[in-house]
């Protein structure tokens, strides 16, 4: 009997995209469970968020200036609505330079996008 293609991978230890995808904590299980409906927990670079991504998708729904700065990619707008100031400032940290204590616009950026594909809403 022949093997497929992606059997053959497999058997030559070949990686699939299941393997990219890292296994939820125990911490970041918890806390998915006491989160409210339409939120997500992520764990990123050893930090919890909890995304709103209901609200935020609710936003976008029925304010149209939102939406607009939204596909602007205007992001302080968008983190109002998606994080709570805690994380917030938990994500602007990640991205604090160390010697000047700035936060870096581009670091935001991915930040951003890291935080938004952990979640499962990247693209």
């Amino acid at each position: 009997m022949s093997q497929t293609t992606a059997e053959k991978a497999k058997a030559a230890g070949a990686k699939t995209p299941g393997d990219k995808k890292k296994a939820t904590s125990a911490k970041v299980k918890a806390l998915q469970a006491e989160a409210a409906k339409g939120d997500i927990v992520v764990e990123l670079r050893g930090e919890t968020f909890t995304v709103h991504v209901e609200a935020y998708q609710q936003k976008v729904s029925e304010d149209y200036e939102f939406m607009e700065y939204s596909m602007k990619g205007i992001l302080p707008l968008m983190l109002d609505v998606l994080l709570d100031s805690a994380d917030r400032e938990k994500l602007k940290n990640l991205a604090r330079d160390e010697e000047t204590g700035l936060v870096s616009p581009e670091k935001m950026g991915d930040l951003f996008a890291e935080l938004m594909e952990a979640g499962g809403q990247g693209n």
